[in-house]
């Protein structure tokens, strides 16, 4: 038990990173990895700033095409952030 205890804590905060890419290196994956609170940035903004919530439409029609309309709304934010040097 011992043992265990030991080992655990010496791999205690490591973690796998994990791809399909094949090609991608193993520093590229890590910087893929730190991108990931920019991603998550615009999920944050997708559910507060815009507040997208669940929609009362019945026709899937009408909810992918709302969808997409936010879609866009968070590309063209993103764009605007990175050609005035915010992001």
């Amino acid at each position: 038990m011992e043992d265990n205890i030991d080992f655990d804590e010496a791999c205690d905060g490591i973690f796998p990173l994990i791809t399909n890419d094949r090609i991608l290196s193993m520093k590229e994956v890590l910087a893929m990895y730190k991108h990931q609170p920019h991603v998550e940035k615009r999920h944050e903004q997708f559910k507060s700033v815009y507040a997208v919530a669940p929609v009362m439409l019945k026709n899937i029609d009408r909810i992918e095409g709302l969808q997409f309309v936010y879609f866009l709304a968070l590309l063209i934010g993103s764009l605007m952030e990175r050609e005035a040097g915010i992001a």
